[in-house]
Parts: C-alpha cells; sequence; structure tokens
C-alpha cells in the first residue's frame, strides 16, 4: 500500500503499546506558546514539486518564504485565537542578511540555531528554551498559517476532552513494510520502518505541518528521548522520516494520535507562491494556495481580509476536488 492509497484516519493508535496511558488532568492549562519553524534560504526562493494525495495532478510552485512569512504573521494578527498565547520564531540558521535584518524588526523572540533536524529539531529547541514555562505548545511550519477565527480555543477545547490524545495534527499519515522492495526508495523506508520499531510493520505519523501537544506529554517524550536523525543537509536522507520517528515514543506510551482536520474545514491553511514576479510592489498579492487538497479548504474570509485573493476563481477549484 502507498501513501496515496491510505484512508483519511480520525484518530491513530499502537496496538499492544509498551506502557499505560498516563492519564493527565486536562482541565484548565493557562499558557500556550506558538512555535513559528523557519528557514529562509539565500536567494529567498524555494521550488516545490508536489502530487496531491486526492489527485495524480501536481505542480511545481516558485515559494518566496520571505514573503510568505510575512503572510503568516500577518495571519496571527488577524484571527482571534479565542485564547491567549505568546509567539516565537524558530529559525534554522537562515543564511540571507535579508531574513535576519527582518528579525531583527519582530517584536517576538527570535531563536537561531543550527539547521539540523528541520522542523523536529526546531520543535525541540523551543522545548528545551521554554518547557517549563508553558502548558500548551502549537509546532507548526512557516508555510502554515491560522485561517479561522477561534481557532485556538477549539485546539484547546479538543484536546482537554480526551486525556488520552498524544499529540493533534492537520493529517495522520502512515507508513508500512513494503514486500519485495523494487527501488531504493522502497529500501530505504523499509529499512528506516525496522529501525524505528522492528516489531511494527506498519508505524503511523501527523504531517508536520501543524501539531498540538503539552507539556505532560513532552516530558514524557524527553524522559525517554526524542526520536531526532540527522537529515539534509547533514546527511543524505529525507527530512519527512523525522515525521514517522517523532511520534513512535508518544505512541507507544500508549496515547494516540488525533486529527482536527476533518476533509472539509480546516482551521490553518499553507500558502505558496506561484509565478513569482522579477519585481515585488506587493509581495502578498502573489500569494497563492497549494493544490488541491488544501485549495478545497480555502475559506472565503480571506477574501474579506486579503484583497489580492480571487474567490470566485478558486471556488471553481474547490467543486473539482471535493
Amino acid at each position: 500500500m502507498s501513501m496515496n492509497d491510505y484512508p483519511l484516519l480520525w484518530e491513530a493508535r499502537y496496538d499492544a503499546p509498551a506502557s499505560e496511558v498516563i492519564r493527565p488532568d486536562r482541565t484548565g492549562g493557562a499558557k500556550t506558546l506558538v512555535v513559528i519553524c523557519t528557514y529562509i534560504p539565500e536567494d529567498l526562493r524555494f521550488t516545490y514539486v508536489s502530487k496531491s494525495h486526492y489527485s495524480e495532478t501536481g505542480g511545481q510552485y516558485i515559494h518566496n518564504r520571505l514573503e510568505c512569512l510575512k503572510f503568516v504573521l500577518a495571519c496571527y494578527q488577524h484571527f482571534d485565537a479565542g485564547a491567549s498565547y505568546d509567539l516565537i520564531i524558530v529559525d534554522n540558521d537562515s543564511p540571507r542578511d535579508v531574513a535576519n535584518q527582518y528579525f531583527k524588526t519582530l517584536d517576538i523572540p527570535v531563536i537561531q540555531r543550527e539547521n539540523t533536524y528541520f522542523s523536529f529539531g526546531a520543535y525541540k529547541a523551543a522545548w528545551e528554551h521554554f518547557g517549563n514555562d508553558y502548558d500548551y505548545f502549537v509546532f507548526h511550519e512557516m508555510d502554515w498559517n491560522p485561517c479561522r477565527h477561534n481557532w485556538l480555543r477549539m485546539l484547546i477545547d479538543m484536546w482537554e476532552s480526551d486525556s488520552e490524545i498524544g499529540m493533534m495534527g492537520n493529517l495522520i499519515e502512515f507508513r508500512t513494510l513494503t514486500k519485495s522492495p523494487q527501488n531504493r526508495e522502497e529500501r530505504v523506508s523499509n529499512e528506516f520502518i525496522n529501525y524505528i520499531n522492528p516489531n511494527r510493520s506498519l508505524q503511523y505519523n501527523l504531517d508536520s505541518e501543524y501539531l498540538f501537544v503539552d507539556k505532560v506529554v513532552l516530558k514524557q517524550m524527553d524522559d525517554i528521548g526524542w526520536l531526532l536523525f540527522g537529515c539534509h543537509p547533514k546527511v543524505n536522507l529525507s527530512p519527512a522520516y523525522n515525521e514517522l520517528a517523532f511520534q513512535q515514543p508518544i505512541l507507544e506510551m500508549g496515547y494516540k494520535l488525533r486529527c482536527f482536520n476533518d476533509g472539509k474545514n480546516t482551521m490553518f491553511y499553507a500558502t505558496y507562491n506561484q509565478d513569482l514576479p522579477e519585481q515585488w510592489n506587493n509581495g502578498l498579492e502573489n500569494l497563492t494556495p497549494f493544490i488541491p487538497e488544501q485549495v478545497r479548504l480555502f475559506i472565503p474570509e480571506f477574501c474579506d481580509y486579503f484583497d489580492f485573493y480571487d474567490h470566485a476563481k478558486h471556488s471553481s477549484l474547490v467543486k473539482e476536488f471535493l
């Protein structure tokens, strides 16, 4: 079974986990830290090639990561979270001076670290700096932003309703051993699954896009040891494998993973650039949603706030992918 064949899962947990769930008291965590993981390359642009889980169509997108980060921060200002939070950036050693100068203009903390382990290394760095100071943690990559009012209140309510949730995210994935692998990708995937846990041929993970967790679970992960593996640029291993590894201690502790995306509505949204012009008059007017699974989740409220968005155009796209 390939990733394109997997069903959309609302929850996932392991049969016969290594230990029992420690049932924490989830009745009123007061302080939340939102962590944005960033990396802005030398020329600011990143070429992204994607194929949807829902369609064989895909495309190449030019992505100005600095402009995207500005859009993300604008969304945080616009959408009412429904609960208080603090916001920080953990930057994976962005090399460009213009990015570092921009960080200096912000009124939020920016932690800069060596570019290892990509997103999950940044999340761990935030935990190491602020683990004693917050009850809840929201981790996400810089391409993602809130897209509806009350988004944090909804996450907290979902979390506090079920003490067996170990982490929540936008999308639950799984990887399984391939019988008689035919290519290098399948062989490497098999080796990695066996390396994480040779007793589980089927392993679940949450996409690294947007994650919600509390300090009780993170403290237990700290005691066991976070599973982080070297990846580009340190070694020739896809950073996607850290997505698989990151949640394995949580699952073995008996917790379950929970998806907060019902496939038709979402609290968060991915934004990318397309057909980047030579001259930027206003960098935001060319931000377009990723296709197609995120396009179908786009909401009309963005049209009211960001006038560059052509809602009629994207409404036609929505019908194709629902």
